[in-house]
């Protein structure tokens, strides 16, 4: 019997099912990472002390090797953790520009690295003592750029204060952290409302619209604000940013200088607890390296950031971990884009189309902005279809087209899971579950990292890992702890430790204390070896 004696709707169904093979077959991707080393995402302690759970590590840094410390910078024969300075130093030598809003270059690495000496110079002579703190109440900007690493690179600390609109709270931040100069942005601050410590002795504004091209003279508004403050401030030293630009003066590095440099924090943050206290925690150099290497190593090599990535920060500068990821990106060389945002939630979407990103650091809210789409039948299969690719271990192409080249999403939690549900009541808002990581990176194409912080930690304690697209529904996956940290749970009120379920303690390079730090955190450890929400 030949083909032509077989009936036509055989034929026909045999070359249909014959199509539909060789489509699943030439079609099939490989998942972007193995599954098995999902179920396998922390190194984890042979032994367990009682009341605790077994300690977890990153695979990257297993119990047989050290944590992660530092950025490992070649010193001739030998290798060291480094420091802010050499976050700069890399910078450079990926030929990194600065871009403004409209995607323009602002100024290389090399020019503005002129500016920090002078800026340094200038801010020391505004304090009749010797100069330990700067205060900045800054948006994401040139100017607070500048003065943080003219800070870093002088042995000055940065106050990283909180963008409050209410004055008294402002002023209690201020006197919990000290410091002798007071940075501001012209008109977001009322002198009549706030109180300013006794430590201020000078006082510096920035204007709103400020470029490097700009001069003091053309600025009437810095101006007149300028005359005012001097007749209300009293005794207090009233400059403009401009003036500190102007200085000449390059303060010499002398023993004592760099004595006060390994001693002075690089930042020093504030943060209100559960009970309304404003409490304070330094951040020293060491700290930060560690951070920032750990960061460069615990995504995939073939993920990492790299000199061709245009990074844009849309959440502020005053969160410790969005300054952290800032200084990653320069150590990797990507190029950043300072777009004024203040936090708070809101972003530009045509400053985002200008700039065209590929890696971009966002508050949760932000992130669920940027993915709302209009609904329809069609968004929805598209939607089935995106679910369906990173079930099989695959992104889809972005259901938005707005972000072409956006790649990397990183996000965090602000608001740690907690035996009591009823303090967090916008936790929906600030928040991730697992099913709304799928949703983002099906309506943009681009993987997440969302990472879980803490006031008294550099950078994060645990981040989902870069490929893990996996379905858990309405929880919270924090992933693996970063290669810089420890961690375990103990024992709290009904939770057992050896049940993986607990209250959260770490410790390691970018922990600010010696021992074991209680977070506060409540959660579990799952099989796959993620810190995840109860």
């Amino acid at each position: 019997m030949s083909l032509s004696d077989l009936p036509p709707l055989t034929l026909g169904l045999a070359g249909l099912t014959t199509a539909l093979i060789a489509v699943r077959w030439f079609s099939h991707k490989y998942p972007d990472i193995h599954p098995v080393a999902l179920y396998h995402q922390s190194s984890i302690s042979p032994v367990r002390q009682p009341d605790e759970s077994a300690v977890h590590r990153s695979v990257v840094t297993p119990f047989t090797y050290p944590l992660i410390t530092g950025l490992d910078i070649r010193d001739g024969e030998t290798y060291r953790d480094g420091d802010v300075r050499d976050v700069w130093t890399l910078a450079k030598k990926g030929d990194v520009t600065v871009i403004d809003a409209s995607g323009k270059t602002i100024m290389q690495y090399d020019e503005l690295e002129t500016k920090l000496a002078p800026l340094a110079a200038a801010l020391a002579s505004y304090s009749p003592q010797s100069l330990s703190k700067v205060a900045l109440y800054l948006p994401n900007s040139l100017a607070n750029f500048l003065l943080s690493f003219a800070c870093a690179t002088y042995g000055i600390a940065t106050v990283l204060l909180p963008l409050l609109s209410d004055m008294s709270d402002l002023s209690k931040h201020l006197e919990a952290t000290q410091p002798e100069i007071f940075v501001y942005v012209v008109g977001t601050v009322d002198f009549t409302k706030l109180i300013l410590p006794a430590s201020v002795s000078a006082v510096v504004l920035v204007p709103a619209n400020f470029t490097l091209s700009s001069t003091n003279s053309t600025d009437k508004d810095v101006t007149e604000w300028t005359q005012q403050l001097k007749k209300s401030l009293g005794t207090v030293q009233v400059h403009t940013f401009f003036e500190m630009l102007e200085s000449t003066a390059v303060p010499p590095i002398v023993e004592s200088d760099k004595l006060k440099f390994t001693r002075m924090p690089v930042f020093v943050v504030s943060y209100a607890t559960s009970q309304g206290n404003i409490e304070t925690r330094s951040f020293h150099h060491r700290h930060l390296v560690s951070a920032v290497a750990a960061q460069m190593r615990a995504i995939p090599q073939h993920e990492k950031l790299q000199a061709s990535d245009v990074v844009v920060p849309l959440d502020s500068w005053h969160e410790l971990y969005n300054r952290i990821m800032l200084l990653t990106a320069m150590a990797s060389g990507s190029h950043i884009a300072i777009c004024g945002t203040s936090g708070g939630g809101g972003y530009d979407l045509d400053l985002l189309k200008r700039v065209d990103p590929t890696v971009i650091i966002a508050s949760v809210r932000t992130v669920k902005q940027i993915c709302e789409l209009k609904s329809s039948l069609f968004t929805s299969f598209k939607l089935m279809r995106a679910y369906g690719f990173q079930a099989q271990g695959n992104l889809s192409t972005p259901i938005i087209k707005s972000y072409p080249h956006l790649r990397i999403i990183y996000t965090h939690e602000n608001q740690p899971p907690s035996l009591d549900k009823s303090a967090a009541p916008t936790s929906a808002e600030t928040s991730l579950t697992s099913r709304d990581l799928i949703h983002v990176r099906a309506m943009l194409g681009a993987r997440v990292v969302y990472a879980l912080t803490h006031p008294k930690i550099a950078g994060a304690l645990c981040q989902t890992h870069l490929l893990d697209y996996r379905d858990l529904g309405n929880v919270r996956l924090f992933g693996p702890v970063l290669p810089c940290l420890e961690a375990m749970v103990r024992d709290i009120e009904t939770l057992k430790g050896g049940n993986r379920q607990g209250g959260l303690f770490v410790r390691g390079p970018a922990a600010t204390g010696p021992d074991w730090i209680d977070t506060g955190i409540v959660g579990e450890w799952g099989e796959d070896g993620c810190f995840r929400e109860l």
